[in-house]
């Protein structure tokens, strides 16, 4: 996408990472980036103030997340508004995924279109399945992409 915030350098608050993404979104090229700064900016508060909505922080990494009920609660629907280096979204993705195993999450799917997190995708594929969970990533029809993570509930000590 566009600059980075070096969260190691300059820490965001959320709001702020939330318009830089907004900002650098409409040259990404990816879909929707033809709406305005403003529109997208508008579909993103409306989407992080829904009810129920988890909105989470590591790094220059904003990260939405929608959790199912009922029978479905520990199953999360989410994405990451990252303008982090590679580097710290890799850490910062891996909190996250801590986040959500401690938050009960067992199932977690993003949609991605940005062809560079496959690599960060295989790095956490590495890790993660060495200590007993899954990741898969699978191409989409449109060209995106959707990552399933299965996460093992640690035992209580």
């Amino acid at each position: 996408m566009g600059n980075v915030v070096n969260s190691a350098e300059t820490l965001l608050e959320a709001p702020q990472v939330v318009i830089e993404f907004a900002g650098q979104y409409r040259d990404s090229g990816l879909p929707g980036a033809d709406m305005s700064v403003e529109a997208t900016l508008a579909a993103i508060v409306r989407e992080i103030t829904m009810p129920d909505t988890d909105l989470k922080q590591f790094g220059n990494t904003a990260f939405i997340g929608h959790r199912g009920k009922g029978n479905n609660k520990n199953i999360m629907v989410g994405r990451a508004l990252n303008v982090d280096t590679a580097s710290n979204f890799y850490k910062n993705g891996l909190e996250y995924i801590e986040y959500l195993r401690e938050a009960g999450i067992e199932y977690y799917r993003t949609d991605f279109y940005n062809k560079q997190y496959l690599s960060l995708m295989k790095r956490w594929h590495k890790l993660l399945t060495g200590r007993g969970d899954e990741l898969d990533v699978v191409s989409l029809s449109d060209g995106g992409y959707r990552a399933f993570l299965v996460l093992k509930q640690r035992e209580a000590n």
